[in-house]
């Protein structure tokens, strides 16, 4: 059984760029495994993954690349996990990324943390979605091409 409170959200960096170049985050993931567990898996071509990400570690060279923690996410299910994954893959923009993690984090948001006002205003500052966050709250639906409100 998955201990969802192992959560963590990491992002995979190419190692030949520095922290501002549009090119560094290639990558980002969520898991409840240990870090050197899921780096392995993306580097292995024969870990079963037909990942973007593992195609290109493995064509450009895993010496290329490190996986680094973004945050420890404790929680209590996979949507949850899912929905720090997508806020932080929202921000990071990596290059990356096949899919979304998440079709609409910010009503997860408010489902898992509703009752706490202040957790959800924590979150939603961390992530600058507090505008998005007001346009959602007054009616609009979210956007499934982007996960943000829509209009």
């Amino acid at each position: 059984m998955v201990n969802y409170g192992l959560g963590k959200v990491y992002q995979i960096i190419d190692r030949r760029c520095t922290a501002d170049d549009p090119g560094y985050c290639v990558y980002v993931g969520a898991t409840t495994q240990l870090l050197t567990k899921r780096w392995y898996d993306h580097k292995n071509p024969l870990s079963g993954q037909s990942m973007q990400i593992t195609r290109l570690i493995v064509t450009q060279g895993a010496e290329n690349f490190r996986i680094v923690l973004v945050e420890k996410v404790p929680c209590k299910d996979r949507e949850e996990l899912n929905m720090w994954h997508e806020l932080w893959r929202q921000k990071l923009g990596p290059t990356h990324n096949e899919v979304r993690a998440h079709v609409c984090p910010l009503a997860t948001v408010y489902n898992k943390f509703g009752d706490d006002v202040g957790k959800v205003r924590q979150i939603l500052n961390k992530f600058d979605m507090l505008a998005v966050s007001e346009r959602e709250r007054a009616g609009a639906t979210c956007d499934e091409d982007t996960g943000s409100s829509g209009t």
